[in-house]
């Protein structure tokens, strides 16, 4: 049986599934347990084929038949037959059996006994855009449409069948309409009734799919008063979108308004935006945005936005409001799809608000006072505190900021009287700030010291570093430790390391014998120069924190006894080899000099250097006795 006899059960009108004929299993006959079981597949539980049931497997069989149009090859072929059984029954069913099966359940028992065609209709008509249309439509024997041929200017652009369902206990009757267009694209449409044209009023629409050349699925319904669209696309994603309305009309002219929609990526990146259902994107202001910056981002007109948003027009936008966007953009478009919630937005910028709070308390010198009243808030201790330090005329912003501060420092503490309360004063203004943090002095736990520092200098003072970091910026000096060595060596009085703490170059103390020029020339270098410049030693190193955390717990008056000079020349040297040369000036523990003490290695030094300085001793006496004897004439004055 060819596959253009096989249509022919449709084309000529001889299958009508409203007057279809139910089938039972018990009817089946002859038939072995494959094409049984490949019509219980379809027939269901009660094992009865009904019409509803029967265009189920016509529309199976239409979809795996590629050759059905062009009329060309056999249906029934082995390549087609066991494509089909395999799908549905997961195994092969012998050709002749499925060719019978199929001839029983679609053949004589269900053809119509009238099956003459009683008319077909010309109707000529000029379409909205100027083109000439031209339809031509078939009629049945009951004067309903089962074909439409519909030409564009001549040309044949569209094609239409009538299947018509009959009422059963579980659907209503209705029709359905198969579109094959020109493009390659095929519609379904499902209606309670459709005209001769396949025009379907709103109110008559069940659904309708549309599938393209592409592979696109879209799937459009009325529901509650909203038109529900479904995309099903070829590359895995999926759309909803949701447009007020119910009539189809305004969907098909595009001037139905959208109120939601949602994107699933094929990865499963969910994407949500709503819409006003007047043209506008609904979304709500991120951190650090104003009108002019939302209009860039979306790359729409100012006047637009400011026009659909007057209450936003002279005031600071808030994180987290409500705003409308001119246009309906989509849900996965980059200016929609990296935008926050609106809890999202308010999380976010809290987040910012406490960091931004944390950096300006890094840069601020840190105080404490005992409350002299009780407060009812932090903003009202803030007011307050701010007033105390000279700080006029401030906005609620500035003194909600101040008062963030306050709760970072001071987690819970009671706002009662005689409480100890930490804040923050002597900040460096933004514009230094800035400054600092080019040069790698940010806002932050590491450089809290050199704030501390930079804000107890005097206005001078200030200036003077400002220029330093400058001047190093443009000689691509990058280093912290190099920028501060660079200050210090510019102005000796101003040290910016973390220790505040130096070595010199050349031995002070009770065994300084330099001139007063001397000392006056001295250069002094501090004790993080010392650790990496001389010692050549890592400050994250092992070694290196070893050597610093016990330097900076000295007294300057013990660093004083140290020159820097003595150390040059090691390469690698371990925290022993280091400390050795400190002499007079201990930098180990106790525990650590006991276990030295008892290591073979320190008792021999010990023994070598006991008998270099009795050595040392004789050679001492033996140096007095000669003078002795030269002072006496050549008598020698050994003591007798």
């Amino acid at each position: 049986m060819s596959g253009e006899d096989f249509l022919k059960f449709n084309k000529n009108g001889e299958l009508r599934f409203s007057s279809f004929k139910e089938i039972k299993e018990d009817d089946l006959k002859g038939f072995d347990e494959k094409a049984k079981k490949l019509f219980s597949v379809f027939a269901g539980d009660d094992k009865i084929l009904q019409a509803i049931e029967a265009q189920s497997l016509w529309n199976a069989l239409m979809s795996v038949a590629k050759e059905y149009e062009s009329g060309k090859g056999d249906f029934f072929d082995g390549k087609e037959i066991q494509l089909f059984s395999k799908k549905y029954i997961n195994e092969e069913i012998d050709v002749n059996t499925f060719e019978q099966l199929i001839n029983y359940i679609f053949g004589s028992k269900n053809k119509s006994t009238d099956t003459t065609i009683q008319k077909t209709e010309l109707k000529k008509y000029i379409s909205d855009n100027g083109s000439e249309i031209e339809d031509v439509i078939t009629y049945d024997s009951e004067d309903k449409p089962i074909k439409l041929l519909r030409k564009e200017n001549g040309k044949e652009i569209s094609t239409t069948d009538f299947n018509y369902i009959a009422e059963t206990d579980e659907i209503f009757a209705h029709v359905e309409l198969v579109t094959k267009n020109s493009d390659g694209s095929t519609v379904v449409t499902t209606a309670l009734e459709a005209d001769a044209n396949g025009q379907v009023a709103s109110d008559k629409l069940i659904d309708r799919t549309t599938t393209d050349n592409a592979g696109n699925i879209i799937n459009v319904y009325s529901e509650n008063g909203y038109i529900v669209e479904k995309k099903q696309k070829a590359d895995g994603k999926n759309v909803l979108t949701i447009y007020k309305g119910s009539g189809i009309e305004a969907y098909d002219n595009n001037s139905a308004h959208r109120v939601f929609q949602q994107t699933i990526s094929k990865n499963g990146k969910v994407n949500e935006v709503k819409y006003d259902a007047k043209g506008n994107t609904k979304t709500v202001v991120q951190n650090g945005e104003s009108l002019n910056i939302i209009a860039q981002k979306f790359g729409i007109n100012l006047g637009k936005l400011k026009e659909i948003n007057p209450r936003l027009v002279k005031k600071t936008l808030q994180v987290g409001e409500d705003i409308l966007i001119p246009g309906e953009f989509n849900a996965d478009s980059y200016p929609i799809r990296t935008r926050k919630t609106k809890e999202g937005a308010i999380q976010s910028y809290n987040n910012f608000a406490v960091k931004q709070s944390i950096k300006r308390i890094y840069a601020s010198n840190i105080s404490q006072k005992q409350l002299n009243k009780n407060y009812a808030n932090m903003y009202d201790l803030a007011k307050d505190l701010l007033a105390e330090q000279g700080n006029t005329n401030l906005t609620k912003a500035q003194i909600n900021d101040y008062a963030n501060e306050l709760i970072i420092l001071n987690k819970g503490a009671k706002l009662t009287k005689g409480s100890k309360f930490k804040y923050t004063s002597g900040r460096a203004d933004e514009k230094t700030i800035h400054t600092l943090s080019e040069a790698g002095f940010s806002p932050n736990k590491k450089n809290q010291i050199f704030y501390a520092k930079f804000n107890s200098l005097d206005q001078y003072q200030k200036n003077n570093v400002l220029n330093v970091v400058k001047y190093c910026k443009s000689k691509n000096i990058t280093d912290p430790n190099k920028i501060k060595a660079t200050i210090m060596q510019v102005y000796p009085e101003i040290n910016m390391f973390d220790s505040g703490k130096i070595i010199n170059t050349t031995a002070k103390g009770q065994f300084d014998t330099r001139s007063p020029f001397q000392k006056l020339q001295s250069k002094q270098i501090p004790v993080e120069m010392f650790i990496t410049d001389i010692l050549k030693l890592d400050l994250n190193s092992g070694v290196g924190k070893q050597v610093y955390s016990r330097l900076v717990q000295l007294p300057q008056s013990e660093l004083d006894k140290i020159s820097a000079d003595d150390f040059l020349g090691l390469e690698n040297p371990t925290f022993n080899q280091i400390a050795d040369r400190f002499g007079l000036v201990n930098i180990r523990t106790e525990n650590e000099l006991k276990i030295l003490q008892n290591s073979p290695k320190y008792k021999q030094q010990s023994f070598r250097q006991a008998a270099a300085e009795n050595v040392a001793l004789a050679y001492d006496n033996a140096i007095e006795v000669i003078k002795n004897y030269q002072g006496n004439q050549g008598w020698l004055n050994v003591g007798f």
